[in-house]
């Protein structure tokens, strides 16, 4: 047995080893031991894989870089005993050693092998492969685990791009030796990270849920209400519903059709409203009417039309807060979430509040002036989604064919395409509203208007210094690149 060193903090060297990045007798990273970075249980999970049984004495124990797991045999053919964990199909059979499938790669067709015999001998080690990087990253996550408590004991930040980008760098460099691209190796080890820090999330998350309180959702059934449901149960709460949607449904506990279903209002310790737009003002005007002792809690991407509601719940002395999450009902919630609190009155005492309700140790909340709200969103969310309804409706009237431009389609035109598409898809009603209910929407159209003429009014006069400047300021309102 080796000696044993402990894992390194982000396990990119041993992940890279499995993935055969390095010659047999060597690794990807220039570490000397080829288990220095392996922890014990995983280390054991590479020696001895329970779909190979136990390894006697003179087979040879298994090198980082050769073929397969299945080199701990000495012969030709290695037994497969019946095992739980066999790989399907070879249970009790013989299978053919590297050594033989090397030999089946030079044309020994006539040894009995075929072509389809050494794809699936081939495709049998991958999967051994794939259960010993399943149980590395399994080993790796609970570490990332481990650092989270750790952190938020500390209250440090749980991202740390420094570290990030080291553990990217080093699989750039070891792209070559696994005979792939550097964006081959970033991407895995991207998702890697991406895996570890959601690890790391769910820990703090769960460390300072607390709940306890019963909150109701008006517009629970919709695709937001639902995300909201999930979250504030998943941080102890007992969560009820309310949508016009669950009509048709047989009645359940804690699921009701309408708002007047539900007698006591004053059993609950918060109201969230997640409705349309354009349904928003006549459900705050009826919790108004019903003045419960709960706080109500409205979640719209645009509400200066949502000022003549306010004011009714705040003369009928209902505590009204106004939140805006800055993301959809596809975010996880165990990432960072950001959410604009646009101030009605009183601040400190609304963000309270919200802190309170919503127990989550990376909530970004950013409080602003209730006036200040539409403006932003107006840039944020309008011109976001007009640029994206923009260039395919340009593309609609170009008469090119879809399928063609689809083919030969250049970077920059799929990732903007991605991007219109995530539009696109979406209910064009909310779309709509959004930019028709937004006061400032035409200080928008009237930039976009002026940007576009610059930039072609320079391309036409030849104007290349001016189309640089141009860009250079324009490139100085994007968020960098690491952010």
């Amino acid at each position: 047995m080796p000696e044993y060193h402990p894992p390194s903090p982000d396990g990119t060297e041993a992940v890279v080893r499995l993935l055969r990045c390095a010659p047999s007798g060597g690794t990807a990273l220039g570490a000397r031991s080829p288990h220095r970075f392996l922890p014990q249980r995983a280390e054991r999970s590479m020696r001895t894989p329970r779909s190979l049984g136990r390894r006697s004495r003179d087979q040879p124990v298994w090198r980082w870089g050769e073929t397969s797991v299945a080199t701990f045999v000495s012969s030709d053919t290695t037994h497969i005993p019946h095992s739980a964990t066999a790989p399907p199909g070879v249970r009790g059979q013989e299978r053919a050693s590297p050594d033989s499938a090397q030999r089946s790669r030079r044309g020994s067709v006539s040894a009995g092998g075929t072509m389809h015999d050494e794809i699936g001998a081939l495709r049998d080690r991958i999967a051994e492969l794939d259960r010993a990087l399943l149980e590395l990253l399994g080993e790796r996550f609970r570490l990332a685990a481990r650092v989270g408590e750790l952190k938020a004991e500390a209250g440090r930040p749980v991202v740390v791009r420094e570290v990030e980008q080291r553990v990217l760098g080093r699989a750039r460099d070891a792209a070559e030796l696994c005979g792939v691209t550097p964006e081959v190796m970033e991407a895995i080890f991207g998702a890697i990270i991406r895996g570890s820090v959601e690890r790391q999330h769910r820990v703090g998350v769960a460390r300072e849920a607390r709940g306890g309180g019963r909150i109701l959702i008006a517009g629970a059934g919709g695709a937001m209400g639902g995300w909201l449901r999930r979250f504030l149960e998943g941080i102890g709460h007992t969560v009820e519903g309310v949508d016009p949607a669950w009509d048709a449904l047989p009645e359940g506990e804690g699921r009701h059709a309408a708002l007047d279903e539900i007698p006591d209002l004053d059993g609950f310790d918060a109201i969230v409203v997640s409705v349309s737009l354009d349904r928003m003002p006549a459900v705050l005007e009826e919790l108004a009417r019903r003045a419960p002792r709960a706080t109500v809690v409205e979640i719209a991407s645009v509400k200066d039309h949502l000022k003549p509601a306010f004011a009714t719940l705040r003369a009928a002395g209902v505590s009204a807060i106004s939140i805006h999450p800055m993301f959809g009902p596809s975010k996880n919630p165990y990432e960072p979430l950001t959410v604009i609190h646009a101030v009605w009155e009183n601040e400190g005492a609304e963000r309270a509040r919200i802190l309170e309700l919503f127990q989550h140790p990376y909530l970004d909340l950013v409080s602003l002036p209730f006036d200040l709200h539409d403006r932003l969103a107006g840039w944020l969310l309008g011109l976001s989604h007009l640029t994206g309804m923009v260039f395919a409706r340009a593309l609609e009237r170009s008469g090119l064919d879809a399928a063609i431009l689809e083919r030969v389609a250049s970077t920059s035109f799929k990732r903007q395409s991605a991007t219109s598409r995530s539009v696109l898809d979406g209910n064009p009603d909310l779309y709509f509203t959004i930019q028709r209910l937004n006061p400032h929407r035409g200080e928008v159209y009237a930039a976009l208007h002026t940007a576009i003429g610059e930039l072609t009014a320079a391309v036409e006069r030849d104007d290349r210094e001016g189309f640089r400047e141009i860009l250079a300021g324009a490139a100085g309102m994007l968020p960098s690149r690491d952010r």
